[in-house]
């Protein structure tokens, strides 16, 4: 059982390390912009969140959605300090 409890555990690390992509811009508003986008449009950021933004099905593109490369490379060339992502139609939820 011991041996089985530490082969699961080796599994899931590898696994967990090979998911990371070192980016260097954790800490940086540019990605700070990112999560809190995907984490609105999961619901994952409060009740608020759902209500404006899960329960109304609006959604991150397949092309970012849990890639931030590809997040960086359609807008980090026109990326200024200040600048907001909103919705495309509001009035549509």
């Amino acid at each position: 059982m011991e041996e089985l409890k530490s082969q699961k555990s080796i599994k899931l690390s590898s696994s967990w390390k090979n998911r990371k992509e070192y980016h260097g811009m954790k800490n940086t508003k540019f990605y700070n912009s990112y999560r809190s986008m995907i984490t609105r449009c999961n619901g994952t950021a409060g009740f608020s969140s759902i209500k404006k933004y899960k329960d109304k099905g609006i959604t991150v593109c397949d092309r970012w959605r849990g890639n931030f490369k590809n997040f960086y490379e359609d807008m980090f060339p026109s990326w200024q300090e200040g600048l907001t992502i909103d919705r495309i139609d509001n009035s549509k939820g």
